[in-house]
């Protein structure tokens, strides 16, 4: 699992870098209901939950991964703008899916997490 908590950590606000090839998915989804106003922030790496709402990504959260377009403040029944990912390569860009996309580990890979091998074909 420290491979999955290494690369939900590498998203930070407006650090977010899209690979110009990649198929841009942009679409929508109903955060988790909050019992105080939150703030997620553009570039966070978020997941669905069983109910199929948005949360933090985490090792405990990491199916159906997206990645927040725009700082919201959620509280109850938010809704927010996210791109659904692809790949991950090892410097935190998304990218296609591909032949040079590999899996680390079969529980990553049974999440549809990606990390794309960029380092001189190591």
């Amino acid at each position: 699992m420290r491979e999955l908590n290494e690369t939900v950590g590498v998203f930070q606000p407006d650090k977010l870098i899209l690979d110009p090839t990649y198929p841009q998915q942009v679409g929508s989804g109903v955060f988790a209901d909050q019992a105080t106003p939150t703030l997620i922030l553009r570039g966070q790496l978020l997941a669905k939950n069983a109910e199929g709402k948005l949360v933090l990504a985490g090792a405990d959260n990491k199916d159906h991964l997206s990645i927040c377009l725009t700082d919201t403040m959620v509280e109850k029944e938010t809704v927010g703008e996210v791109l659904l990912a692809g790949a991950v390569n090892a410097n935190g860009i998304i990218v296609p899916e591909g032949e040079d996309v590999y899996s680390y580990k079969e529980d990553l890979r049974a999440n549809n997490i990606y990390i794309k091998n960029t380092i001189g074909g190591m």
